[in-house]
């Protein structure tokens, strides 16, 4: 069994939203634990009935989410929440370890003195930020948004997290945004969740031109498993997520492809066998069927994504 670096989880809301997941479980950490994955980016991610993703109320959502993670950490034996690199190696070091990187998914509800918030939440572990989601916010523009770039709030909260070495995560920008913040972000670019556009032509997957940029700067890429964002068509299968795995070789080369399921937050459009963490064994089959061989697998399930962690974590 291959041991796996996951991207990209919404975690906390699937355990405590199962009523949003009529198909059944898709992660949880009984699944990560017998799964191997050794370290997960969770991500919260506020969701309000209304779809309102600005309600500051969304404030009190975020506080809560990051306690019940470290809650969960604590009281669970075997798991750690990964603030630096000192705990990475730690990681790396305990054979029966497991790790959380805390995620914010989309800085969306703003106030006017947002920042003793982010000290506070920052002071529980919080760790990984994206900046937007695919609405347009305060700090620049989603995918769903094609002109608006990073705005100057933006690129003060991306230094501010900088400073604290903390992860940018470039996933659910646009291209302006992406651009922009390419010239703010020091070191390897990390896109948590996303596919190429070219196999897939959403605007949720990437260009190959931004492929080329995140290859650039030494970064990763983590594959997305929505079905809907992999192919057009009523059954997605593996062959078709590999595809994209085909495309991001040819473009950005192997070194720079990691894993960004997404668990958690698929509420549908699953690729046939990849509905929960227990069918990824699937993917590295599907992979070796196509000619891939051990050691770039796991350089998609563990190697890549651990080398960009430790070198944002470690800066």
């Amino acid at each position: 069994m291959y041991q796996i670096i996951d991207l990209h989880q919404d975690l906390m809301n699937h355990m405590r939203r199962p009523e949003m997941y009529p198909n059944g479980i898709q992660t949880n950490f009984e699944y990560l634990e017998r799964n191997n994955i050794k370290l997960l980016i969770a991500s919260v991610f506020p969701v309000r009935n209304d779809e309102d993703y600005y309600h500051v109320d969304n404030l009190i959502e975020i506080e809560e989410d990051f306690i019940r993670y470290l809650d969960q950490c604590c009281n669970r034996p075997g798991w750690l929440i990964v603030r630096s690199e000192t705990d990475l190696l730690r990681l790396a070091e305990e054979p029966n370890m497991h790790g959380l990187i805390l995620h914010l998914e989309g800085l969306n509800p703003i106030v006017d003195n947002i920042w003793p918030y982010f000290e506070r939440w920052h002071g529980y572990g919080w760790r990984s930020v994206g900046p937007v989601w695919n609405l347009p916010n305060a700090l620049g523009g989603g995918v769903y948004d094609t002109k608006k770039g990073l705005t100057q709030f933006g690129k003060e909260v991306i230094e501010w997290a900088q400073d604290r070495n903390m992860i940018i995560d470039f996933a659910h920008m646009n291209e302006a945004t992406f651009r922009d913040a390419l010239a703010v972000v020091k070191g390897p670019i990390l896109v948590s969740h996303s596919l190429a556009y070219v196999v897939n032509s959403t605007p949720r997957n990437l260009t190959d031109s931004l492929l080329r940029e995140i290859a650039k700067r030494e970064g990763v890429l983590g594959i997305y498993l929505v079905g809907d964002f992999v192919k057009q068509k009523n059954v997605v299968e593996i062959p078709d997520v590999i595809d994209h795995i085909d495309h991001l070789v040819n473009v950005m080369g192997i070194d720079h492809i990691a894993l960004g399921t997404d668990f958690g937050g698929l509420a549908e459009g699953f690729v046939q066998g990849l509905d929960s963490v227990d069918g990824l064994a699937l993917l590295w089959d599907g992979m070796e069927k196509r000619g891939y061989g051990i050691t770039d697998i796991r350089k998609v399930a563990y190697d890549n994504a651990w080398r960009v962690l430790v070198n944002i974590l470690g800066n």
